[in-house]
């Protein structure tokens, strides 16, 4: 979407502005202990291909901080971890800070944003559930097939006992199926 926005209709791919996504954090996102991680569109396959789109990812590792060479930074991340201003930029951000902490209206704003924190919260879980499945051998696709051969299988008749034997599913499960009930 960004690179939509900086793009006017018709325009080329190539003509796209150099852009910069940052994001700053109070944790390690990959566990590395930098202070700053940054990242170019390069293809995986062949890591000398980039896209040439000008488009840096910038992560600020705050908890890295004391391992920052450029001070000003040091202090900005300083402050972010630890909520004390330490400079004339700092001590203005944290004025900033203050002043929107008491606005009424950003904080509806920023209540509304927890509704999708929630989401992306509930996807990830889904996914990691999902992840642990496939590790004990249980991929959702072949729990579907199973499911929809049991449910077959028994409208053809079959005891449930040859329905659990047929599809590898347990009895209770295939009882389950025959209630009506999901599993």
């Amino acid at each position: 979407m960004i690179d939509a926005d900086n793009l006017m209709r018709g325009q080329d791919y190539i003509e796209l502005k150099e852009s910069f996504v940052i994001f700053i954090t109070t944790f390690d996102p990959f566990g590395y202990e930098m202070p700053i991680y940054t990242f170019k569109n390069i293809c995986k396959e062949n890591t000398e291909i980039t896209l040439k789109d000008e488009t840096s990812k910038i992560f600020f590792n705050a908890t890295a901080y004391k391992k920052e060479t450029d001070i000003a930074i040091r202090k900005f991340m300083s402050y972010l971890l630890n909520k004390e201003p330490t400079d004339d930029f700092t001590r203005k951000l944290d004025g900033l800070v203050n002043t929107i902490k008491s606005n009424k209206q950003f904080i509806k704003g920023y209540d509304n944003m927890g509704a999708v924190w929630y989401m992306d919260a509930k996807r990830e879980g889904k996914l990691e559930g999902i992840a642990i499945g496939e590790k004990r051998g249980i991929s959702i696709g072949s729990k579907l097939e199973k499911v929809s051969s049991a449910k077959k299988f028994l409208s053809m008749g079959l005891s449930m006992e040859q329905v659990a034997q047929g599809t590898s599913l347990s009895l209770a499960e295939v009882q389950k199926l025959a209630r009506g009930e999901s599993i």
